[in-house]
């Protein structure tokens, strides 16, 4: 099977260039019996029914360690060179293609088993809080979509790509009581693709590089415990790249090396050297009480208040729906329409010049449709071309035999979400400091407006926005950014106001967790979307 990132056939792991870990977090406050258990994993995504999987096994053969869904976080560092076959989600497992059970079982192993090592080495502990920003050189983070990143009201003058990003890493450390480092995890949006997909090697990329190197240093150098685990998660960084390089043989944009392993311990180095800065420097000792909350939200055709929106009435997201920008790729992995995007954005220059006279396909909507996602629809390309019709029988593509496979074994793949629209949003508290845990990869600026929006509804409060976190469902961009159609405007997939709808989620749960009779433990909503035992077979590879 192929690996989850990059969605090519090609892409095939023949050995491991760096193993993948699943890193964890176990927090238990103090007096009140709170606990928390926060796990980053060296995957692509974490899919919802992996984590259905992981709190089913909690539940049932763990449940003495006191976690429910809110108190569980589970994300991933992005690297795109990890497993695919994980995903109950039929999108998500086209890149194998399949659903492999081996695989799953082993994910959902391997995390629980870091939450139970994590509990198992529970010590009297303080958390503190510090932040840097990760210096322009050596330059390692870039915006990728920089013109749609330029829409946006709030920016001034003709920025780079190396402006267009958040610079500002956040640092959360534990000592224990002799002042003993057990621990820590920093946040620092860039995407993990210095490891590309013409290449042959499971890779943690440079989040799990990172990782162990500050482990090494923090041991040998820092005089940290033994068993210090460090964690180097992702934040809000959709369009953060760290491959600026066109190379002309190979396609696409790539790192500081033509080597990509050289160019993922660059880009780790740089991150170890900020990292570093912080832990010796001055960090905030975080103090008050643990609180966790949830949501599960179903994002389709949803009513979004008027306040979110500029005073507008009426407004609501759209069905869930990948744009025909999305087929284009970025930079830095072009897909099918790559080579053709300026007649792409030819045509959607004028789909958005229209839908400003006469909302063309009845939604007003700049976004042309390329594939509806969400549950109970006959699956059509562009609308019109069905997948399975016999006439495309001579199209070979692994994924279209993959789909007809799956029919022809007697099981429909209409009835589940190609992609979750029941999706969980989470806001953990650990005293001043407020993780943002999303299911999908917002942009700088999307990051950065939700940061804002809670920060005023929690005046005082460190927030840190991470995407990739308990479910995967694309991107979220701003409006402006979305109405330009790019790459992540068309993996946006309910509509232009996405991000006013999670801004309208997060805010009322801010609320709710701040009031005195809120209680972490009521049922989050809707269940996450799974697929039978049935379904998954028939969608085993061959």
């Amino acid at each position: 099977m192929s690996m989850w990132g990059w969605g090519r056939e090609d892409n095939v792991p023949r050995g491991v260039g760096e193993p993948l870990y699943a890193r964890a977090m176990f927090v238990e406050g103090r007096d009140d019996g709170s606990a928390l258990a926060y796990v980053c994993a060296d995957l692509g995504m974490i899919a919802a029914g992996l984590r259905v999987a992981v709190l089913d096994c909690l539940a049932d053969e763990h449940s003495a360690l006191g976690l429910d869904p809110a108190s569980v976080v589970l994300t991933a560092t992005h690297t795109h060179s990890g497993p695919s076959g994980f995903s109950h989600a039929l999108f998500y497992d086209l890149a194998g293609p399949g659903f492999s059970q081996r695989v799953f079982d082993d994910l959902v192993r391997g995390i629980v088993r870091s939450i139970l090592d994590a509990h198992r080495r529970l010590v009297p502990a303080r958390l503190a809080l510090g932040v840097g920003d990760v210096p322009r050189e050596p330059p390692i983070a870039f915006n990728r979509s920089l013109d749609a990143y330029r829409q946006n009201a709030e920016v001034r003058g003709d920025v780079s790509a190396a402006d267009a990003v958040d610079r500002a890493m956040t640092l959360l450390v534990a000592k224990d009581e002799d002042g003993v480092a057990v621990g820590a995890i920093s946040f620092f949006a860039l995407h993990g693709t210095t490891v590309h997909g013409d290449q042959d090697l499971l890779h943690s990329d440079h989040k799990g590089l990172a990782a162990t190197a500050f482990e090494r240093w923090a041991r040998e150098s820092a005089g940290a415990a033994e068993d210090f685990v460090a964690i180097f998660a992702q934040g809000a960084g959709g369009d953060v790249t760290p491959n600026s390089r066109p190379h002309r043989r190979r396609g696409f944009a790539i790192g500081p090396s033509d080597d990509d392993h050289e160019s993922a311990r660059f880009v780790a180095e740089a991150e170890v050297e900020t990292a570093r800065r912080i832990f010796v420097g001055d960090l905030r000792p975080l103090g008050g009480p643990m609180v966790c909350g949830l949501r599960h939200v179903d994002m389709e055709e949803r009513p979004v208040a008027s306040s979110f929106v500029a005073g507008r009435r009426g407004v609501t997201t759209t069905e869930a729906r990948l744009g025909l920008a999305m087929v284009e790729g970025t930079s830095e992995g072009p897909g099918p329409l790559w080579k053709l995007r300026a007649v792409d954005r030819l045509v959607h220059r004028l789909v958005h010049r229209l839908s400003h006279r006469q909302a063309p396909l009845g939604t007003g909507d700049p976004k042309i449709p390329f594939l509806s996602v969400g549950p109970g629809r006959r699956k059509r390309l562009l609308g019109r071309v069905d997948p399975l019709a016999r006439r495309l029988g001579f199209i070979r593509h692994p994924i279209f035999q993959h789909v007809r496979r799956i029919e022809d074994r007697g099981v429909s793949v209409d009835r589940p979400p190609w992609i979750p629209t029941v999706l969980p949003v989470q806001l953990v508290h650990l005293g001043s400091f407020v993780l943002v845990a999303l299911p999908n990869e917002p942009t700088t600026m999307a990051g950065a407006r939700l940061r804002r929006s809670l920060e005023k509804e929690l005046p005082g409060a460190h927030v840190q926005v991470q995407g990739y976190s308990n479910a995967y469902s694309g991107y979220v961009t701003t409006p402006e950014e979305y109405a330009l159609q790019r790459y992540e405007g068309a993996y946006t997939l309910f509509g232009m106001h996405t991000l006013a709808a999670f801004e309208e989620v997060l805010v009322g749960l801010a609320q709710a967790m701040s009031s005195p009779g809120f209680g972490p433990h009521d049922e989050p909503g809707p269940p996450l979307p799974t697929c039978t035992r049935e379904e998954l077979a028939a969608r085993a590879p061959v």
